[in-house]
């Protein structure tokens, strides 16, 4: 065989192999971090005990259980007024600061710490992040935020002692597998303000933008105090629902004492969903202020949120006043969108705490709450856990209505832990989100076929639709394709093959009838090329072909001349 007819046969092989190479279906990316983000069955987790400690770098470290090593017991009156500005061994601003400054020297590996805004006074809201050394990119990201009311000060002492606990217990196998499936999200108080005035007025539920309660043109004029000196700020009901009077002095001279305390907006009302139904009247507890996130503590969250709402699979709020796990919604009757779970969320933390489960409005209609906000907005699985509650103080000592004796702060802190330990068990026996199961992806050189498994208690869609985009690096926008039920928890969609292949991104958004939104985790796969591609080899492939025909023909007819 001459040189020529060598050269076609070697043309044809290629063109037979470039052709064939993006037939063959894509290859899934799935490092051991993403892995985890989709289906993880591991072992039960078993959660250390304070006997198993390993107690890295302690030397320098004072920890919570140490600071209320030595704490009295029930004081008279509120407990928060013998102790002064320092709150006794409970944690004011700057020691909240000290505290994770302290963390950060001793376990750098494992903690990073930024502002995610500023309070009415300017004080920095720190958020606390938590995960293994290495690549946290893919993990899931699960967010604590306590101390949305500044009296619910023992919120703070759950989510610093809960810090220290996964910190000093870090090389245990268990909470190393924690560590390397989610990256933690704590913020002790978003509401620190509040935290320099409890020792005055132990009331204090709301921020501390100034309000004019008694309108008289003039805002906080902190009349509230102890006059009497008994320990105690008594308070006075009024014929309108979450307004009171208290114990004080008369300073703009109308005759009435206390009517016009410090503050503020009811951060835990100051969200979007139902925020029109919520109270208007600035004098009360619960007013929910000008405008949704009218309050920069809620702004701060908020923007924290749009930055890490791709992330984040799972949020909880501390609370106190009651011993409950709250779960949507707060302003509607109506079943949130995954019952099954939440239901499955409930009973774990019941077994493991003691902590009742229920829906948030089986307590009382709540309107323009975080929780509700974070879930209807972002589907993000969010739930309220009220960590403390004493309805035997009420009338006595609000102080020990929201919070406990120092002497019992680590008992209660310990539950709680016990309570997000066990939120972290049932996420571990979850997919990355309940909304999708793993996604089967077929590829050919024309279209990728993406199938995906709704959670079966999802249902009412009035939007369903796979959202792609291409080499996510860059930064490309996603592109929304409808998902197209198949029968069972089936849906599918195809989307075009990408001309020179890549790295394919996807998650499912899910809308209701109601508006409520919801999201999965995003996925990635490699993609090979399109048919364009494969298009134009063949046609590069049969030029050459063609060419060399042709100069075989020439030779030909060259050599029949000579």
């Amino acid at each position: 065989m001459g040189m020529i007819p060598r050269i076609a046969v070697l043309a044809i092989i290629c063109c037979f192999l470039i052709v064939s190479i993006p037939m063959l279906p894509s290859i899934p990316l799935l490092p051991s971090d993403l892995s985890a983000n989709l289906v993880i069955k591991e072992n039960e987790l078993s959660q250390p005990t304070l006997s198993t400690f390993s107690i890295k770098n302690a030397g320098n470290v004072s920890w919570i259980w140490d600071e209320y090593a030595n704490a009295t017991g029930p004081l008279q009156g509120d407990d928060v007024l013998h102790w002064g500005p320092t709150l006794g061994p409970f944690h004011n601003y700057s020691e909240i600061l000290a505290h994770i400054d302290d963390r950060v020297t001793e376990f750098p590996e494992f903690l990073d710490v930024f502002n995610i805004g500023v309070s009415y006074h300017g004080l920095p809201i720190p958020c606390i992040q938590i995960t293994a050394p290495g690549d946290y990119s893919h993990r899931r990201g699960f967010l604590i935020v306590a101390h949305h009311h500044g009296r619910e000060a023992i919120t703070v002492e759950n989510a610093l002692y809960f810090l220290d606990y996964i910190l000093v217990n870090s090389s245990q196998p268990a909470v190393q597998q924690i560590l390397s499936t989610f990256v933690f999200y704590l913020i002790p108080t978003l509401n620190p303000d509040t935290l320099e005035i409890l020792h005055i007025n132990p009331w204090q539920r709301r921020n501390l933008r100034p309000v004019d309660d008694d309108g008289d043109g003039l805002a906080d004029e902190w009349e509230i105090q102890d006059v009497n000196g008994d320990y105690v700020v008594d308070f006075y009901e009024t014929e309108e629902e979450w307004y009171y009077t208290f114990e004080g002095i008369d300073l703009d001279g109308d005759g009435n004492t206390g009517e016009d305390k410090p503050g503020g907006v009811d951060l835990n009302r100051n969200y979007p969903i139902a925020f029109a139904y919520g109270v208007d009247e600035p004098r009360a507890e619960i007013y929910h202020g000008q405008a949704p996130f009218s309050e920069p503590e809620t702004q701060a969250m908020r923007n924290f949120t749009v930055q890490y709402s791709e992330n984040l699979v799972f949020a909880l709020s501390l609370h106190s006043g009651i011993e409950v796990l709250a779960t949507p919604w707060g302003h509607t009757d109506e079943p949130s969108h995954h019952e099954p779970f939440f239901a499955n969320l409930g009973a774990a933390v019941e077994a493991a705490s003691g902590y009742e489960w229920l829906t948030a409005i089986q307590l009382y209609p709540i309107f323009g709450s975080w929780m509700d906000w974070m879930y209807g907005e972002y589907g993000i699985p969010a739930v309220g856990l009220e960590t403390y509650g004493n309805e035997s103080a009420w009338g006595h000592s609000i102080w020990d209505y929201f919070n406990p004796s120092a002497n019992e702060v680590l008992s209660f802190c310990v539950r709680v832990k016990d309570a997000i330990f066990a939120m972290v068990d049932v996420l571990l026996d979850e997919p990355g989100d309940p909304v999708i199961v793993v996604p089967s992806v077929v590829s050919s050189v024309i279209s990728t076929l993406v199938s995906v498994y709704i959670d079966s208690s999802l249902s009412g869609f009035e939007i369903l639709l796979l959202e792609y985009r291409y080499d996510p690096a860059n930064n490309f926008n996603w592109i929304g394709i409808p998902l197209i039920h198949q029968g069972g928890n089936r849906y599918d969609a195809m989307v075009p093959a990408p001309l020179l292949g890549g790295i394919m991104e996807l998650h499912v958004y899910g809308q209701d009838f109601a508006g409520h939104v919801i999201y999965s985790d995003s996925v990635s796969y490699s993609i090979s090329a399109s048919l364009f591609i494969g298009l134009v080899s063949i046609s590069i492939l049969l030029i050459f072909i063609i060419v060399v025909i042709i100069g075989i023909v020439i030779r030909r007819q060259l050599r029949k001349r000579t």
